[in-house]
């Protein structure tokens, strides 16, 4: 909220970041290799970061194991430093870090805005106003954000317990169901998983509805 409706705040406390600067300073400014960032990774490491995230926020138990949480955290920052080291700070949590993203992406709501060093005051969404294209993984990083709010909301309705019921009284799925379920597979978490995939799936085929929709409209038949 804070980033939405003040700016990106996160920017300014990324605790890796802030870290890894420290590092850097008290090396010499050598820490970085700053090799190039391959142009066909794109933002699509931070979408998976997400996802994992979402996951595990919304499915997985493992947010209410202190231990493996622990482990979870030692492994993103561990993930985040060796990226800053081998590609550079910027670049590397410009496409690869989750949270900075999701918070610059936020951020572009607000009424203020910052660069390389400045600061300045602009009107209340100005910041999502951008001639230049978005990239393929930027967009879809962009539905999926937007989808996995909407699937929070989906598993408390009376529709996702009816479409449980009707999959645990499907003749048809019974005896692939009891198989997975003697393999040791939780049902339920995989049931969510695949949610997870197909809801932003669904969101994904509206949005490039639209966008074609917009394209003929335009007099243009590609998207």
């Amino acid at each position: 909220f804070i980033s939405a409706l003040v700016g990106d705040l996160w920017s300014l406390t990324n605790p890796w970041r802030t870290l890894f600067d420290l590092a850097d300073r008290a090396a010499g400014g050598s820490l970085s290799l700053n090799r190039r960032y391959p142009d066909w990774l794109s933002r699509w490491p931070a979408g998976i970061a997400f996802f994992l995230f979402a996951w595990g926020e919304l499915i997985s138990t493992a947010g209410e194991n202190p231990q493996l949480l622990g482990w979870l955290v030692i492994w993103y920052s561990v993930y985040i430093w060796v990226g800053m080291t081998v590609f550079g700070p910027n670049v590397w949590l410009k496409n690869a870090d989750a949270f900075t993203v999701v918070f610059s992406l936020i951020g572009r709501f607000a009424p203020t805005g910052g660069r390389d060093g400045r600061w300045w005051l602009r009107a209340p969404s100005v910041g999502l106003l951008d001639t230049r294209p978005v990239t393929l993984s930027t967009m879809e990083f962009t539905v999926f954000l937007l989808s996995t709010v909407t699937f929070d909301g989906v598993l408390e309705t009376p529709a996702w317990k009816a479409t449980l019921t009707w999959i645990a009284e499907s003749q048809t799925l019974r005896a692939s169901l009891i198989a997975l379920q003697q393999s040791g597979i939780d049902l339920l978490v995989l049931i969510k998983t695949i949610a997870l995939l197909v809801i932003p799936a669904g969101f994904l085929a509206v949005f490039l509805f639209f966008c074609s929709l917009t394209a003929v409209a335009g007099g243009r038949r590609d998207v």
